[in-house]
């Protein structure tokens, strides 16, 4: 299992847990409306130097372990570094009593704590105490503030109405906020609590973990010269090819399972590969300035961008959200997708072309495929022109040719050698 790294911070995952407790009543359903069941990830031999950041609730009383997967961390650094420091110490949020009534008492102490950070760093999540007590300090780790990046209360997960405990608790799952170019945000899984049946207002805390897509630039192809009056081909064979490598647990791919995803393809790439394509070329043998026109269609098919998107959870042209194991942003930087990216659109193309000179207008054309880490592609392959990115050449050169370009309804622009 590949593991990411954002600065100094090394992120792994596991499918390993430790049960904590759960509502289960004794006799028959559950203490409170819904069923609970508290896990804590389990660092195995193998994962030696991880921690866990917060402990997990799921809303049932399955066994998850071989079924779910959560984030875990280790400092790079190892014990002298700063990525990572225990809890000072906890402060409760809730604890179960009042569930100990008549023929159980005494089965169902537990307690929910909130860590509290050192300066400089944040707490990620809930931690399930020993019975009443808090739990130990190393039993998680608290991050560095530039580690993450605030998130929002989410979704219900549990809630204790209906119990009869002393105090009412409710706990919420945390949602990464939309990502900015070239980030992944992502929950660690845990959940934050409160001592009442209402959401948190907005002001409450809560973190995920980010990391950034790793990009090996995009090389804008030579463009191509006229060499004599003759059409040159309609795709240039100069191509520059560059790649944006994405975590696992952003794509979802139609043919493995997320546990197939870390094992065959922790990483997958977004290939983009440039070319210029001819649109229009004209040779004027007249002893005076002739008009050519031509037309083309610019941007993403839209349909075909929707089915990509509807495949692979992948999002081109914005942010994406993903909600397998843990719910996750992401976003394409801008050197992978063009300023400007937009659905389908007319551009009308005039040039006024010098006597005895020929004249061939190009655009560039950007090829995108999502790959597997064994190079396989998922999903069908994205092709885009950019209207912003047009280039002509003239021969000879120097004979002061105008070109136009009007996109749809829009002003039109005239330049000229």
């Amino acid at each position: 299992m590949d593991p990411f790294r954002y600065k100094d911070l090394q992120i792994g995952f596991t499918e390993h847990f430790i049960y904590l407790w759960n509502n289960r009543h004794p006799m028959a359903g559950t203490i409170g409306s819904q069923k609970a069941t508290f896990w804590r990830p389990r660092i195995s031999q193998q994962l030696f130097g991880y921690h866990p950041v917060g402990d997990c609730i799921y809303p049932h009383f399955d066994d998850i372990n071989y079924k779910h997967m959560v984030p875990i961390v280790r400092d790079i650094e190892g014990a002298q570094g700063t990525a990572l420091r225990e809890p000072l110490s906890y402060e409760q949020v809730w604890d179960s009593e009042g569930f100990n009534t008549q023929n159980h008492k005494g089965s169902w102490n537990t307690s929910l704590w909130r860590p509290i950070p050192p300066p400089g760093y944040v707490a990620m999540g809930l931690v399930v105490g020993n019975g009443l007590e808090q739990p130990r300090t190393d039993a998680v780790r608290c991050l560095r503030e530039d580690l993450v990046i605030e998130s929002s209360i989410g979704d219900l997960i549990w809630s204790n109405r209906g119990s009869q405990a002393d105090k009412d608790f409710s706990a919420w799952d945390i949602t990464p906020p939309a990502a900015l170019a070239g980030e992944v945000y992502f929950c660690a899984n845990t959940f934050a609590g409160i001592g009442a049946y209402t959401k948190p207002n907005t002001m409450a805390t809560a973190y995920a973990l980010r990391v950034s897509m790793p990009v090996t630039a995009t090389i804008p192809a030579d463009a191509p010269q006229l060499t004599s009056h003759a059409e040159p081909s309609s795709l240039d064979s100069n191509t520059r090819t560059g790649f944006t490598e994405l975590p696992w647990f952003t794509i979802k791919d139609p043919q493995l399972s997320a546990f197939e995803q870390v094992s065959q393809s922790p990483t997958y790439k977004v290939e983009r590969t440039d070319r210029y394509i001819l649109i229009g070329h004209g040779h004027n043998t007249a002893e005076s300035p002739q008009r050519y026109n031509w037309s083309t269609t610019t941007g993403i098919n839209s349909a075909a961008a929707n089915t990509f998107s509807a495949t692979t959870s992948i999002d081109i042209r914005a942010p994406w959200a993903v909600a397998t194991h843990f719910k996750a942003s992401a976003k394409l930087s801008a050197i992978t997708t063009p300023q400007g990216w937009s659905e389908a659109k007319t551009l009308n193309i005039w040039s006024d072309i010098a006597p005895n000179t020929a004249l061939a207008f190009y655009l560039v054309e950007s090829r995108y495929r999502l790959l597997r880490k064994d190079g396989s592609q998922i999903g069908e392959t994205l092709l885009y022109k950019d209207d912003q990115a047009s280039y002509w050449t003239e021969y000879p050169q120097g004979n002061a040719c105008k070109v136009g370009i009007k996109l749809n309804s829009s002003a039109s622009r005239a330049d000229q050698r």
